[in-house]
């Protein structure tokens, strides 16, 4: 039987994620030929959840409708955008006063800044949020969600707080296949070997430039000429969460398409068709829910939305979905990592992309952005980092206000 001549386009998109969708149809606006390849490097492929894009879609895109949001807060379902009488219920009422007095500080302090020049340095999550809104605010709203969805924020670096709550949009958490309407399908097989200017996959061969939007450690198991311990020890330091949809029976409140949660272990209750409703939640790897039970977790999970106001829902029948490092963690160690190992693979002739690929909280329009600099218009690497995977610590827009404060 005759070996299939290899297939010759001009990129190779290799991810089953947003990351991969968005970058695949940017190259195709600009008039390139792509083949995207949809399975995972393991052989399993790579669901994507939803629930994380939250922002209008980049130029060229389809968006669907915003859904009805809410923020449930200390069983309180506050409508989003807050409303400026919705902002006194953030807080139990003995630390308005206070919270207001920390908000009015942060407000001179960065109209200071502004006039006179200079400012503080913001590292973490943390600093960002407290240098915005105060440290009331902080401590009762942002910290225990920030805690549920990235983790501890006072590592968490501050572009993640930038990413999440910079600025409202009008586009609520959607499955990527609503936003997006791909014109050509994925290639369904799985990756055998990477290498500069092409890739095999068990239904054949591929030549042209590579871009991967792939977990490190999955490029690592089929990159030809990259057996290096150390670059694979610096690949499994870039650190992500793993991320559990749990479906439940029943129907959000007041018509609501989505509802984010504080204070509970799941971040956000995501509104399904036939009278189902996904929870989503973070997990660290090595956590017992990524390998527990399934009933038990789903049972878990609508105690604690019951606990949390969110009633009406059934564990009867539930199901879990297991998304494998999908939340990437960016800690203030993780930017050096991510330059070493983003330079060892464009060396290697493998251009990274996506939040996946370049293990960074960025957006759809980011990544829509980063692909076309990088990608079509050959700017550096370096430049490409700065300026759309590595977001600056201040905003260069209005300073962002409670009313937003879920925005992706």
């Amino acid at each position: 039987m005759s070996t299939p001549d290899p297939v010759t386009v001009d990129f190779i998109v290799v991810g089953s994620g947003v990351g991969a969708l968005v970058t695949a149809q940017t190259l195709r606006q600009h008039g390139k030929s792509v083949v995207r390849i949809g399975a995972a490097i393991d052989g399993g492929p790579r669901r994507v959840g939803t629930g994380w894009c939250a922002e209008a879609p980049p130029a060229g895109f389809d968006a669907a409708p915003a859904p009805a949001r809410a923020l449930l807060l200390r069983g309180q379902m506050l409508s989003l955008p807050l409303s400026p009488a919705s902002l006194g219920k953030l807080l139990p009422t003995a630390q308005l006063a206070r919270a207001g007095v920390a908000l009015g500080r942060a407000r001179a302090s960065s109209a200071v800044a502004a006039f006179v020049g200079g400012g503080r340095e913001e590292r973490t999550y943390r600093d960002w949020v407290r240098y915005r809104f105060g440290n009331p605010v902080y401590e009762a709203v942002f910290a225990p969600y920030a805690a549920a969805r990235f983790g501890d924020p006072t590592s968490v670096i501050c572009g993640v707080a930038r990413v999440v709550h910079g600025e409202a949009a009008p586009q609520g958490s959607r499955p990527p296949a609503a936003l997006w309407v791909e014109q050509e399908a994925p290639v369904d097989a799985v990756v055998t070997a990477l290498r500069d200017g092409g890739l095999s996959t068990e239904a054949g061969d591929y030549v042209g430039q590579v871009v991967v939007d792939l977990a490190p450690l999955d490029v690592l198991r089929v990159w030809s000429p990259k057996a290096d311990s150390v670059l694979a020890l610096d690949a499994g330091r870039l650190r992500a969460r793993h991320g559990l949809e749990v479906f439940v029976r029943g129907q959000l409140p007041e018509g609501l398409e989505e509802v984010h949660v504080v204070g509970a272990p799941f971040f956000r209750a995501v509104q399904h068709s036939d009278g189902v409703v996904a929870l989503h939640l973070a997990v660290d790897v090595g956590a017992p829910e990524w390998t527990g039970d399934d009933a038990a977790l789903a049972r878990q999970l609508v105690q604690a939305a019951t606990d949390a106001g969110l009633t009406g829902l059934s564990d009867d029948g539930a199901t879990v979905r297991r998304l494998p490092l999908h939340h990437p963690l960016w800690t203030t160690s993780h930017l050096t990592r991510l330059r070493t190992w983003t330079e060892a693979l464009v060396e290697g002739g493998i251009e990274p992309v996506g939040r996946v690929g370049l293990v960074a909280p960025m957006s759809p329009a980011a990544i829509a952005a980063y692909a076309e600099d990088r990608l079509i218009h050959g700017a550096s690497l370096r430049d490409c980092i700065r300026h759309h995977v590595e977001p600056p610590p201040r905003d260069s827009v209005d300073r962002p206000r409670l009313s937003g404060f879920v925005t992706r």
